[in-house]
């Protein structure tokens, strides 16, 4: 959330080539609750119910918002996730390979490689569920849409440390 807000404060949008869509917080009920793994008004977790239903529970219809609003209309898409407060975390990120797609793959990569974390670890593509099952997890929503996609793990038992996000926009 501190990483985001820092690069909006301090990108040029004259020197963008295209938009750049920062979402903060995606799941304000369990953010405002200190809900960790589900959305208080469902008992939902997010980041299993993709690619979510338009006439769904709140947290299904979250993650349809998200599915269409943002991964369709995206050429990348970076899910940031914190260190929660039961959670202490490495500096890591995962990020896609071996899809059918080589420049999907490429993509992500480069991706990946460009956020400068400690360690990365490669998933297969194989581990996506197929399309006749949810996707459940955001990067692989977002990869089923042919989006380039990452997932960076940074922080610690929520714990604001001005490192962390300072490594997130380094590239900014």
């Amino acid at each position: 959330m501190f990483a985001l807000q820092k690069i909006a404060r301090e990108i040029d949008p004259s020197e963008l080539s295209g938009i750049l869509v920062l979402v903060q917080v995606t799941n304000i009920p369990s953010f405002l609750g200190r809900a960790v793994y589900y959305c208080p008004p469902d008992q939902k977790n997010p980041n299993r119910v993709y690619p979510g239903k338009a006439d769904g529970t709140f947290t299904e219809r979250l993650a349809y918002t998200m599915s269409n609003e943002v991964f369709g209309k995206s050429d990348y898409y970076i899910d940031l996730h914190s260190g929660k407060f039961n959670e202490r975390l490495v500096n890591f990120l995962y990020f896609p390979y071996d899809c059918p797609d080589a420049d999907l793959s490429r993509k992500s990569s480069v991706l990946a490689h460009a956020m400068g974390n400690t360690y990365m670890i490669p998933f297969e593509y194989a581990s996506i569920p197929p399309k006749l099952l949810p996707s459940m997890y955001t990067t692989d929503e977002a990869v089923r849409q042919g989006v380039p996609a990452i997932v960076v793990e940074l922080g610690d038992i929520g714990i604001v440390d001005p490192g962390f996000w300072n490594l997130l926009t380094l590239n900014s």
